[in-house]
């Protein structure tokens, strides 16, 4: 990662509202039973899944580099893919959404949840181990964003006034009610700043579910050092300028700042 932009929603609104979005849904499908058979390893006495196979179905690393990692909210994913249309149609720039690209860790956790730690006598899940699924299956989401992250040159964190929510009387100004957003923009804060890459061409080749338990917990964010885009920031280029240079230079003072703190 070499940037990070943070944009509010009513910015966002204004540049890119009129963005048509398809919205996919991925309900559990057969694919999520075979994935389970498929990591199960036979083990007389203690049978386990193989947890490098699930992650790689579920949260692949493929091959492609990604110039930008949208991050948002539940709420606001439909924003996310406006945004993400925005910036691949008219910059020709590869935009990372998860929900996109892989598929659902919810989905994942239910089917999970459904094989191994269903009772079906008293029709409950047995508390430690749907405590264990949970560790394994959200660490390995976490892995895979942190992996995702760093490799990516670019952040943009999509601010909603759902998610966040000021509490004045704590030490932290901003507070997230989103453990994702906790997650990724602590991720940005703590991964090492890397070189801006040297480009030879002007332009490259062109789901969550709510967090539905009765439990709301904030998180401290720390976004001071995230840059602010405003509307002006997306304006039409031609073929020879790039749009993250375009906005390197454009922010080059506080670009530099960064770079020195890092």
């Amino acid at each position: 990662m070499y940037s990070k932009f943070k944009i509010s929603k009513s910015v966002l609104q204004s540049v890119c509202a009129r963005i048509p979005v398809e919205i996919k849904e991925e309900k559990i499908g057969v694919e999520y039973y075979d994935i389970l058979k498929k990591a199960l390893v036979p083990n007389k006495d203690n049978p386990y899944l193989d947890g490098d196979t699930i992650k790689e179905w579920c949260f692949p690393r493929n091959d492609k580099t990604y110039d930008v990692f949208i991050s948002h909210s539940f709420a606001d994913y439909q924003d996310a893919y406006r945004l993400k249309n925005l910036i691949e149609s008219r910059y020709g720039l590869s935009c990372f959404v998860d929900s996109q690209v892989w598929h659902n860790a919810y989905n994942l956790l239910g089917v999970i949840d459904d094989e191994f730690c269903y009772q079906k006598e008293s029709k409950t899940y047995q508390y430690k181990a749907r405590n264990q699924t949970t560790a394994h299956v959200y660490a390995m989401l976490s892995i895979a964003l942190l992996e995702m992250i760093d490799k990516t040159e670019c952040c943009i964190l999509l601010e909603n006034s759902k998610s966040k929510i000021d509490f004045n009387e704590l030490k932290s100004n901003e507070y997230t009610l989103s453990p994702w957003i906790y997650e990724e923009v602590s991720f940005m804060n703590h991964i090492r700043l890397q070189e801006k890459l040297n480009r030879t061409t002007s332009l490259l080749e062109s789901q969550r579910k709510a967090f539905s338990a009765s439990l709301t917990m904030g998180h401290g964010i720390e976004t001071k050092d995230f840059i602010e885009l405003s509307s002006q920031d997306f304006p039409y280029l031609d073929q020879s300028k790039h749009w993250l240079d375009y906005l390197y230079q454009k922010y080059s003072k506080q670009e530099s700042l960064l770079r020195d703190f890092y």
